[in-house]
């Protein structure tokens, strides 16, 4: 299912090694932890961070994946989880973020 996804084709097409990683997170109880780590610089150095489309496209896995797999959903599901760590620690990887700006918030579901 995961492959034929058009968000995870996006994915693929533009981070290989991204899709790599979701493929093998994918439907494990690690698959937070994963879109934790990728969305969120935790390095001294800033970073360019995901293009919006690619951003887009990672969200919409993380949603697909919440409701493929509801067991795995931590909380009320991974976005509020980003909005969590927004609040707290670590800094948006989003397109041009420097870690002083907000990011906007994520579309609702």
């Amino acid at each position: 299912m995961l492959r034929q996804h058009p968000s995870y084709r996006a994915i693929q097409e533009a981070f290989p090694h991204v899709a790599a990683k979701l493929q093998e997170h994918w439907g494990t109880a690690t698959f937070l932890e994963y879109m934790d780590e990728t969305l969120y610089n935790k390095r001294p150095e800033l970073r360019q961070g995901f293009p919006q489309p690619v951003l887009l496209a990672l969200q919409t896995l993380a949603e697909t994946h919440d409701q493929l797999h509801p067991e795995l959903v931590q909380q009320d599901g991974f976005w509020v989880h980003v909005e969590a760590r927004r609040n707290g620690a670590g800094t948006p990887a989003g397109p041009g973020m420097s870690g002083a700006e907000t990011p906007p918030a994520p579309a609702a579901r």
